[in-house]
């Protein structure tokens, strides 16, 4: 009887992950500490919508990186309707894209630029509930 042994060549790979436990603990080391009211801030912020804030700085990324957006994957449960499937949902609207031109503009200002992406994000939560609710375009 003929195994995947003797088929395909086997070696042994060594991981180690005392480099990487190292490099964790450089990181925590030299980190700038966040006060508790900015901590309070940022957890109040992403309880939002932690999905929709790492699209939207995903978007923003892209963005700084080749000037332009694109839409990633990302689904909306409809698993309250019988036999539930996903939906997919737009990652990419108006909202984000101005957003992310006006983080790429050294003159925009800092609450326009706050006020830019809490509309992203409400955008966002809205095309997710949207599918939830099986009214995704």
């Amino acid at each position: 009887m003929l195994t995947t042994k003797d088929i395909y060549e086997t070696e042994e790979l060594d991981f180690t992950a005392a480099r990487t436990r190292q490099a964790v603990m450089n990181a925590k080391n030299h980190a700038s500490s966040i006060s508790p009211v900015k901590e309070a801030l940022i957890d109040a912020l992403i309880s939002r919508s932690p999905r929709g804030h790492a699209k939207d700085l995903i978007q923003l990324a892209h963005h700084k990186l080749y000037g332009r957006n694109r839409p990633t994957y990302e689904s909306a449960a409809t698993r309250k309707f019988q036999e539930g499937r996903t939906e997919t949902c737009r990652t990419v609207s108006d909202e984000s894209v101005a957003f992310c031109e006006a983080m790429a503009d050294p003159e925009a200002d800092a609450e326009r630029c706050r006020d830019l992406f809490r509309r992203a994000l409400e955008a966002h939560v809205k095309y997710i509930t949207d599918a939830g609710e099986g009214e995704g375009l």
